[in-house]
């Protein structure tokens, strides 16, 4: 009878490490699902928020230039109030030349740690100081008469 118990005993032990190995497993994989769909999440955040924002300067920029175009009055400044940070994340504003569309400039919004990039164009008149390069957040946008030529520039505010 002692033989039977111990047996048994070896059966039950070997059950329970058996199910306790499989309940980690199972739990890991839950927990690494779960982080890539929260990264997931973030990402798609960060694209939004990244569109909306150039969205945003594009039409800023395009204001300045028709506003330039109109009028015989060159002091012309305008300040684009963007967030300083999305999804919690800082972001860099590129603008640069449309490859082959010159009256075309293109808006690359890159964030920083998750390099989510968006692009956003921008049709303008007026020349664009090309390429410009500034943080995300508070920019001002101005035509910049005494350049040559003359051209709307953007920086920070």
């Amino acid at each position: 009878m002692s033989a039977v118990r111990g047996e048994r005993a070896t059966s039950v032990t070997v059950s329970y490490v058996i199910t306790l190995g499989i309940s980690v497993v199972l739990i890991s994989g839950l927990v690494m699902a779960g982080g890539n769909v929260l990264e997931d999440q973030r990402d798609g955040a960060s694209r939004t928020g990244l569109r909306v924002a150039g969205q945003q300067l594009a039409s800023d920029v395009a204001t300045v230039d028709r506003l330039v175009t109109a009028g015989t009055d060159v002091d012309v400044s305008l300040v684009s109030d963007l967030p300083a940070r999305i999804a919690g994340e800082a972001y860099i504003v590129e603008i640069r030349a449309h490859p082959t569309l010159p009256e075309v400039a293109v808006l690359t919004l890159t964030a920083a740690e998750s390099e989510v990039v968006v692009e956003v164009t921008v049709r303008h008149r007026t020349p664009i100081r090309l390429p410009t390069r500034v943080s995300g957040g508070r920019l001002r946008i101005e035509y910049d008469a005494d350049a040559a030529p003359a051209e709307v520039v953007v920086r920070g505010a």
